[in-house]
């Protein structure tokens, strides 16, 4: 399950990055 880990990822760094702006 390497998408799933990759999808998390990107996720996290989305909300981090909306917190950020």
């Amino acid at each position: 399950r390497i998408m799933g880990v990759g999808l998390n990822t990107i996720l996290r760094h989305l909300k981090n990055s909306g917190r950020s702006r």
